[in-house]
Parts: C-alpha cells; structure tokens; sequence
C-alpha cells in the first residue's frame, strides 16, 4: 500500500489514484492496496506486478487492458510549464507559495529528487507545514527510502498531533518497512482522531484484515 498525500495546494484529500511507486508488492500487500484506497497524499497506488511469468503469446486481454488503465492514469507532464515555474523561481527565490506548488508539481511529474529539493527549501523557510513535511516523506517513500519518510512525517505529528493523514501514513510507510508494531500504532491512532473520515475507515480496515489474528 502507498501513503496518500495531503498536498498543500488546497486540496488536503488522498490523490486520484496514480501509480506512482515503482515498487514490487506482495500478495499481501495487494490486499492493503485494495482495502487503503488512501495512500500518502492521495492515494499512492503503487504497481503491483504479477507473480506470473508472461506466456509465450503475451499478454492476456485483462493484463492489457490493466496496462493501458495504468497508463492512463499516469500523469500528463507540462516539462515547458515546469521549466516556467522554475526561471520564475529564480527571480524570485522568496515567493514561498509558487515553490510549494513547485514542488507538488514536480512529486506529480515523479521527478522525486527534484521534488525533495524543493520541498527542503520550503520547509526551511516555513518549517511548520505538516502537509509539505508528509508530501517530503511521500517522496521519500516513492524512492523506498522509509526511514527518511518515517522521520519527516514524525516530525510533521510531532508538531501537530491531529494531522490524521500523517498518522495513517505513518502506517503505511512502517507497514512497508516491516514494522508491524509500530504500523499498529499509527493505525489506531488514525483511526482514534476521526473514526468516521476515510483514513479513519481505512486504518479500521487495516487493523482488522492485517491484525486480525494479533488481537
């Protein structure tokens, strides 16, 4: 399952559902795909490939049509509107707004390093932005490196113990990790700081399709 992410540009709800990580995910973790349609921002829905070698004809027509439904969900990138943003950025390195929508343009466009760098820039300047901090940790995640993503969005909860979303992240990004005990915990605190949202709905899931057998 990915995080889904609280981006700053006003939206503050799970993405639409884009493929955005590259990772190999379990049968298991299939599951928690499905059941989390929320995933860090958004809904990070990550590519799950099948276990399947391909047959000699190719693929199936379900695995085509898969294909083609992953494609078109994909991102349409405007590289000349990005570079716009960019040489306006230059000229005016202040203008703190434009860099964060910057950023969560560059993380929807999976150019993550850049992404990460802007985003560092921003949370420089404006430390206190949860939503920014959780987006960090999203890229952070998207690369598979889950101790950084696990200390930005602990910082952003730290701060701002409310923020749902960074708590469901969390989960999701310890569940990744293997850190089951600590994924739990994120997962019920979610769900304790608003039950009836859907991160609050999906932690409750969670917790009952992949602890069942714990409780």
């Amino acid at each position: 399952a990915s995080p889904a992410s609280g981006k700053s540009k006003g939206k503050g709800k799970p993405r639409k559902g884009d493929a955005r990580s590259a990772a190999l995910f379990s049968t298991t973790q299939w599951v928690i795909l499905c059941v989390a349609s929320f995933v860090l921002g958004g809904v990070i829905t990550s590519t799950v490939l099948p276990t399947g070698t391909p047959s000699s004809t190719g693929n199936s027509p379900a695995q085509n049509s898969a294909t083609q439904n992953t494609a078109a969900q994909q991102p349409q990138v405007d590289f000349a509107r990005l570079e716009e943003m960019r040489a306006y950025l230059d000229n005016n390195p202040d203008d703190q707004d434009s860099r964060l929508r910057y950023a969560n343009d560059l993380h929807d466009a999976q150019l993550l390093d850049q992404a990460i760098a802007q985003y560092k820039i921003y949370l420089a300047a404006i430390p206190d932005n949860p939503d920014a901090r959780v987006d960090l940790g999203i890229c952070y995640f998207e690369l598979q490196q889950y101790p950084a993503a696990i200390e930005e969005m602990e910082r952003a909860v730290a701060k701002h113990p409310d923020h749902q979303l960074g708590h469901y992240n969390l989960g999701i990004v310890n569940l990744n990790a293997g850190n089951r005990e600590a994924a739990r915990g994120w997962f019920e605190k979610a769900r304790a700081i608003d039950p009836s949202s859907p991160y609050g709905i999906n932690a409750k899931e969670l917790l009952n399709t992949q602890f069942a057998e714990e409780n």
